[in-house]
């Protein structure tokens, strides 16, 4: 809903089921044959150094359901103030007897803050945000382990000089340097500043 067409807050659900939901399944080959030595081709299964893995691409035996909300409540005011809130969450939901490994991949819960001010003063403006995920169970046929949540802090701040028609811009995100991953074995994203210099001849004084 905007109300006063200022405020804007939303509530977004879904909920999706699938059948025959396409993922990998996991195939284990012992070293040993289990018609020559069950025993021992048991043993060297639960030991990945005596055992080679191989991923199929299968359907899932039972319906697989994922699921969300989303909310979101974003404010401008009149004097130039601007604050928003967003939070999601994501899940998935497998029967615990399908050995389908779906690969879902995606945070279970994530949130964004963010406030701004376009004019704390006539010719200077400042926004901060807020930023953090959980961390998560990466599922893939390279590697499976579980990506660490993080917490990161932008800021960007504008500086107008009217006389020169001229525009300013410095910030950062992710100030403190903080190394996060969007997947596992993927690479790692760091800190970024910037500063930026617009000139417009056609900005007003």
């Amino acid at each position: 809903s905007l109300v006063q067409d200022r405020r804007i807050f939303e509530v977004t659900y879904y909920r999706n089921y699938y059948n025959n939901f396409i993922g990998n399944l996991r195939v284990i080959k012992p070293r040993t044959s289990p018609s020559v030595d069950l025993a021992r081709a048991a043993e060297q299964a639960n030991s990945p150094g005596s055992s080679e893995i191989f991923f199929v691409t299968a359907n899932a035996e039972d319906q697989i359901v994922t699921q969300g909300l989303e909310l979101l409540y974003d404010i401008s005011g009149t004097s130039g103030v601007n604050f928003a809130v967003n939070a999601t969450f994501a899940n998935i939901i497998q029967s615990s007897n399908d050995p389908l490994v779906p690969g879902f991949n995606t945070p279970p819960f994530k949130f964004n803050v963010r406030l701004g001010h376009r004019k704390i003063s006539r010719n200077f403006g400042a926004e901060f945000t807020w930023r953090s995920r959980t961390e998560f169970e990466w599922q893939s046929a390279f590697v499976d382990g579980t990506v660490d949540g993080f917490s990161t802090f932008d800021i960007q701040m504008s500086f107008r000089m009217p006389a020169i028609n001229s525009l300013f811009r410095l910030g950062g995100t992710n100030l403190h340097n903080i190394g996060q991953y969007n997947s596992f074995g993927g690479p790692e994203i760091n800190a970024f500043y910037y500063l930026s210099f617009t000139y417009d001849p056609f900005q007003s004084r």
